[in-house]
């Protein structure tokens, strides 16, 4: 019997693959915010690091904490989980994929530029469907102004006031 050749995962193989698509290191030109009452609306950039082919510190403040954890354990802190969760929404508010969700489930608000202000626009699926196209086969951002947005986090791409 054959044996199947064992392959190593690893966030190097994400951000290989990733970051020329989705320009993570930088938010993929948007900001991401956190939405904390208790100190205000703080930006973040979770992944800032693959802009420099490194993993983010929350990454490897994990890998510490769940392999030595014994002598890691000040690292499993609030500010790594927050960053870490921050980076999962990113992946989700850019993944051209889930647009199509979030967008469905009214997470998502593209944004009109009109004579009168801005205004939000809910488009049909298929107009959401070719900006992911276009964006895709340009490999740039969708080019469109939108946000997303949960109770925790805001993620606004383009001049949105």
């Amino acid at each position: 019997m054959e044996s199947l050749e064992y392959r190593t995962y690893n966030i190097g193989l994400a951000r290989e693959a990733f970051e020329p698509i989705y320009n993570l290191s930088s938010n993929n030109g948007g900001e991401l915010l956190a939405k904390l009452d208790w100190v205000g609306d703080t930006k973040l950039f979770p992944f800032k690091l693959f802009g420099e082919s490194k993993s983010p510190n929350w990454r490897q403040s994990y890998n510490s904490a769940k392999h030595t954890w014994s002598s890691s354990f000040e690292q499993a802190n609030m500010d790594n989980v927050f960053n870490s969760l921050a980076g999962a929404f990113l992946l989700n508010a850019v993944h051209y994929p889930s647009i199509i969700f979030l967008e469905n489930i009214e997470c998502l608000d593209f944004v009109n530029k009109s004579a009168t202000g801005l205004m939000e626009q809910k488009f049909p699926e298929h107009i959401v469907k070719e900006l992911i196209i276009k964006a895709i086969s340009s490999k740039k951002p969708i080019s469109y102004d939108h946000t997303i947005e949960t109770p925790l986090f805001l993620y606004v791409q383009g001049k949105i006031v």
